[in-house]
């Protein structure tokens, strides 16, 4: 009998820690969702006073490059002799950076294809709050993949309400940083993880962030400047593995591969031999 009841007296004890850690777990999934509605709504303020405007020069010059794609062949973008902008002699507008400007016009069709009527403009103006949004998401898993979910929290609600970044993916701030801001913490993410499984799928697809980013921001260099110093250190301080190379390798490796597709892509840059 005494066997039974401490049978019954076991079992509900794993009962009790196990709805405790699912409560924890559900705590944790509400804070982290409020900070990630909370971060959007807060990029959403020029709504509230009615200032439905796409903000500054250079994200005009984002939407009217979307807005000629939209309409045009992909070919014709890239031979774009825009005239509007300088002339007499014209400007190729297919030399601008084209990460930002393919996903908002991909974005625009996919709505339009499954039946949401829906404008590029209000994608474009929309855009970087989502986007803000999701960066925070991403700060997450980055602070999470370098200790733990505690740090990965902490990290979203400091990128949720960061100034600088909040200005930069305030709805209507249309401009390159909505995605180079997210596609650098997804590379760093990759590239911590794969260095952590080995796993050359997460190289690849740190490679395949890298590029996003190579394609979309001037300030990709960042990126290419820390991954060899992070590398270099590991092997001085005699911590290399094959872990390491299957990281550096395949995100740096991918990254390039997509980046050579840009129309501006220096070659001089990699292999100095060529100038």
């Amino acid at each position: 009998m005494s066997r039974f009841s401490n049978s019954i007296r076991n079992f509900r004890d794993r009962i009790r820690s196990g709805l405790t850690i699912k409560r924890q777990n559900l705590l944790f999934l509400i804070a982290l969702g409020l900070v990630f509605i909370v971060a959007i709504v807060i990029r959403l303020s020029p709504i509230v006073v009615n200032n439905y405007l796409i903000k500054a020069f250079d994200p005009w010059i984002q939407y009217y490059n979307a807005e000629y794609l939209s309409t045009h062949t992909i070919y014709e973008y890239f031979n774009w002799q825009d005239f509007k902008s300088w002339f007499p002699t014209g400007y190729y507008r297919g030399n601008l950076r084209p990460g930002l400007t393919f996903t908002v016009v991909a974005v625009y069709n996919f709505f339009n294809a499954i039946g949401i009527p829906i404008t590029l403009y209000d994608i474009c103006f929309y855009f970087p709050a989502v986007m803000g949004g999701i960066t925070v998401l991403a700060s997450y898993l980055l602070g999470k993949e370098v200790l733990d979910k505690k740090c990965g929290l902490l990290f979203a609600f400091f990128m949720a309400f960061n100034i600088g970044f909040m200005q930069r993916t305030t709805a209507g701030f249309f401009d390159n940083e909505t995605i180079g801001v997210f596609a650098t913490l997804m590379t760093f993410y990759f590239f911590i993880k794969t260095m952590r499984t080995g796993r050359i799928t997460h190289s690849i697809l740190g490679g395949v962030f890298l590029g996003y980013l190579c394609l979309s921001w001037g300030g990709y260099n960042f990126v290419l400047y820390v991954l060899p110093l992070i590398t270099g250190i590991i092997v001085l301080t005699g911590k290399y593995n094959s872990k390491v190379l299957i990281a550096y390798g395949g995100t740096i490796g991918t990254g390039l591969l997509i980046f050579s597709l840009f129309i501006n892509f220096n070659y001089g840059e990699l292999l100095t031999s060529l100038d």
